[in-house]
């Protein structure tokens, strides 16, 4: 599940809002004004915790019912995952259950990986991750969390519509899945496995179906609803799938790349040539063949109409944007340009380089920053609109991990330490003042929302200071 599109939560002292104005370093930093919370002007400390605790990266805060669960870990994750240089990740947790305003602290589980969710087949029940094992928790902390699914949190399953599909590597890029049914009563649990596949290198799992290609480079189709296994097609060597379109490249000698309309049966032949191994793409609007490298020149055809739209070697096409145009680059940071996919036809938007983030109708660069999340890294954040309209500097200064507030306030970490410790800011882009939130602060996430998320104008983060480490709850005033 994914939380909303913001920026992490910790980092946070003090910094000075005329920093934009080339006020001096001794200039005293402003003070941001906050709302109440729970009777009192905040920031309000929602949850103690140890000094040697830390909020976890990925989920640590949930709100179910009338209880907020906060998940920390004591010590790095070992091994660490791919992501571990980006941000920080912890194990050896705790959960915590607090009321709406920090009562009735207690503990509810160890060693969880994530903190708790609720899904909509059990919407009473809360469920968590303990390792690779999926658990239900008894909230009350009385018991310990219940396996109820082993394996139902491991690398590759999918949600269907009537159950879980786990993947089990068998051999050297080579897996087979795994189907279990939710059970039919009123409590969390599933059936026995069912065996899709036994041997594939690809797969695509989609509500009632999964399509699984092996070494035969055969493409079979398994129903969910009674397993029956049909053939989509031979000779197949790479394939993206949705319900409508199956999107696939040939092993004959020409090295096809065929569109099928899975409705109407009929093909089309949409390119030929090398691709990159995991080169082909489908949504609900277009298909795209991506070549071996980024910049070799993609392929885009249009669903609505059929039309091919060849992207010139040098380009990147990154997405479709609001008015139609497609937003491309010259390299993972720029520059950017706008693209007619008729005329071919670019507009030139940006020549600044650094981590972007990429609206429907803007384009957000921190200037300097490498293409991850980061939060160590910052640099002046700019907001280019594709209408044309003048670059707008927003901060000073933001780490990729920056919140956009509901009034366009931006919320940031910045003088990040090797540790994950900073500052807490926010920076009004009308007048570039920077003014402190709080601090010392933890970054504890990369993409974690700390805005709304578990209140709608709510920010949530974990200061590391002494007496003072906790969590933390803060409405920042208009």
């Amino acid at each position: 599940m994914r939380a909303p599109s913001i920026a992490s939560p910790a980092l946070v002292v003090a910094f000075v809002a005329c920093l934009a104005a080339g006020c001096g370093d001794d200039d005293p930093a402003l003070e941001v004004n906050t709302g109440e919370i729970c009777g009192e002007v905040g920031p309000f400390k929602l949850l103690a915790l140890d000094e040697d605790e830390r909020l976890l990266a990925n989920g640590a805060l949930r709100r179910i019912g009338d209880a907020y669960y906060i998940t920390a870990g004591r010590e790095p994750r070992t091994p660490a995952p791919e992501y571990g240089d980006n941000w920080p990740t912890h194990e050896h947790t705790t959960t915590y259950r607090v009321g709406l305003c920090g009562e009735d602290r207690g503990i509810v589980a160890h060693d969880l990986t994530a903190s708790l969710f609720t899904t909509e087949r059990w919407p009473d029940a809360p469920l968590a991750c303990q390792g690779e094992d999926l658990v239900s928790i008894d909230v009350t902390g009385d018991a310990a969390p219940t396996v109820i699914l082993p394996r139902g949190c491991s690398p590759g399953r999918r949600t269907v519509d009537e159950g879980l599909v786990l993947r089990e590597e068998v051999g050297e890029e080579t897996y087979r899945l795994l189907y279990h049914r939710y059970d039919d009563g009123p409590d969390p649990g599933f059936s026995p496995a069912i065996e899709l596949f036994s041997a594939l290198r690809r797969s695509v799992t989609l509500g009632d179906e999964v399509l699984g290609l092996g070494d035969d480079h055969v493409l079979r189709r398994v129903s969910l609803v009674d397993q029956e296994i049909s053939v989509e097609d031979e000779g197949v060597i790479h394939f993206a799938a949705t319900a409508d379109h199956l999107l696939w490249r040939s092993d004959a000698d020409d090295e096809a790349v065929i569109l099928r309309d899975r409705q109407s049966a009929a093909e089309t032949v949409v390119g030929h040539g090398a691709i990159s191994p995991w080169g082909l793409h489908l949504d609900d609007e277009f298909a795209r063949i991506a070549r071996p490298g980024v910049l070799d020149g993609d392929v885009l055809i249009d669903l609505s109409d059929g039309d091919i739209h060849p992207i010139p070697p040098g380009r990147w096409a990154v997405r479709q944007v609001d008015d139609g145009r497609w937003l491309v680059a010259g390299s993972f940071s720029g520059p950017w340009l706008l693209r007619e996919l008729d005329s071919g036809a670019e507009t030139f938007i940006s020549a600044r380089a650094g981590y972007p983030r990429m609206g429907g109708d803007r384009l957000e660069i921190i200037e300097g920053a490498a293409a991850n999340l980061d939060a160590r890294e910052s640099g002046r954040l700019w907001r280019v609109r594709y209408d044309g309209s003048p670059e707008e500097l927003l901060a000073h200064r933001a780490a990729p991990t920056f919140v956009t507030l509901t009034d366009g306030r931006i919320v940031t970490p910045v003088g990040v330490n090797a540790d994950w410790i900073g500052e807490l800011v926010v920076v009004d882009p009308a007048t570039l003042d920077e003014r402190r939130i709080d601090g010392p602060v933890f970054n504890f996430t990369g993409r974690q929302a700390v805005f709304g998320s578990i209140e709608p104008d709510v920010l949530v983060y974990q200061v590391v200071d002494g007496e003072r480490t906790g969590v933390y709850l803060v409405r920042l005033a208009g």
